[in-house]
């Protein structure tokens, strides 16, 4: 099996912090979320960024609990009863069901039960799920089956469960109020294609709250850029070509967020079949229309999740979607190699095929 390197190499100037440099940066560097996280600051004080940083991993820790795959998150307690969600988990929630609804379920959040089936890190001989189970584990697969519960502030009525199609219309319905979420028989959810962004983003609002106005958050290819780099020049990302050892393009970020899917992260090959991390909802199986999807959007969140849904899709309908959302360019990588663009990548991109 493949070990994958890292989908992203910062492309920025070696800076020496001395007494000096009227513009360091300082970087710093964890492991969280199952990849190596790095945060780039811009500041002539580097107390100042230095408690900022730690904050922001602080943040990115705290997400990482809230949302991941251990028995203690959130995620993983929810049921067929109505509990208690945070306000982080119903925002990742109304987004997810949103972008469901958008895309006609080429992203899906309740396909924890098919993932689950899915193993990229055995060994020699490799294994496929027994069609049986992951046919019962694919009727599970419903994002219309997640239910969000509130509580009326007034008391009446009492728990109102309700299955949202529309993020635009729950996302000023929510206020203050607790909601609750309940989900179909023996479904599970998945956060793997939406929660890394979402921490990304609220890493970035750690560092803006602290005062922090020029950085760079990147979370294994999950990137997020505030203001600019040093001596007033964007911040430059390289992203990897999916089949070759070298750059596919080179972007050019201020104020935007990127992330890319690619069939090259996690996977085996099989009787000469490359079986990949990013399942078709539909399916069950790895979505074969594309081997990678770069997607810049103004939030990682976003950018996260489009990614997956346009792999998904495949370059043809893909590409379709992309050009539809405001705000949003992408990159995509056809299965016989081809490099598609969007109509607007030459604002972001400083190397860039078409």
């Amino acid at each position: 099996m493949k070990i994958p390197n890292l989908l992203f190499w910062l492309l920025i100037e070696v800076v020496f912090i001395t007494g000096c440099q009227k513009e360091p940066i300082i970087s710093r560097t964890s492991f969280l979320m199952d990849t190596l996280v790095e945060i780039k600051v811009v500041s002539q004080d580097r107390k100042k960024a230095d408690e900022a940083i730690k904050a922001a991993f602080a943040e990115l820790k705290r997400i990482e609990t809230l949302m991941g795959q251990g028995p203690e998150s959130e995620p993983s307690q929810l049921g067929e009863s109505p509990q208690e969600i945070s306000p982080e988990l119903l925002e990742v929630l109304k987004a997810s069901i949103w972008y469901s609804e958008l895309t006609g379920g080429r992203f899906d959040v309740s396909i924890g039960p098919v993932t689950k089936l899915w193993d990229f890190k055995q060994e020699e001989p490799y294994e496929l799920p027994a069609e049986d189970r992951l046919q019962a584990a694919l009727s599970l697969v419903n994002y219309k089956g997640i239910k969000l519960a509130v509580e009326c502030s007034t008391g009446v009525p009492p728990v109102v469960l309700l299955s949202l199609v529309n993020y635009r219309e729950i996302k000023h319905a929510a206020g203050d109020e607790q909601w609750q979420c309940a989900l179909k028989p023996g479904m599970k959810l998945d956060l793997g294609g939406v929660a890394k962004g979402y921490a990304v983003d609220r890493a970035i609002d750690v560092l803006l709250k602290k005062g922090v106005t020029q950085a760079l958050v990147n979370a294994g290819g999950d990137i997020r850029a505030i203001g600019q780099s040093h001596k007033g020049k964007p911040w430059r990302i390289g992203i990897q070509h999916p089949r070759q050892d070298k750059m596919l393009t080179v972007l050019e970020l201020k104020d935007l967020a990127v992330a890319t899917s690619g069939d090259y992260e996690r996977f085996f090959i099989k009787d000469g079949v490359r079986y990949h991390h990013i399942i078709d909802p539909r399916t069950g199986y790895p979505a074969t229309g594309c081997i990678s999807v770069t997607i810049i959007a103004p939030t990682c969140l976003e950018a996260d999740i489009l990614a997956t849904a346009v792999f998904v899709a495949g370059h043809s309908e893909g590409m379709e979607l992309i050009e539809q959302l405001e705000g949003i360019e992408g990159i995509i990588v056809a299965p016989e190699g081809e490099v598609i663009t969007s109509s607007g990548m030459s604002v972001v991109s400083s190397n860039n095929e078409r």
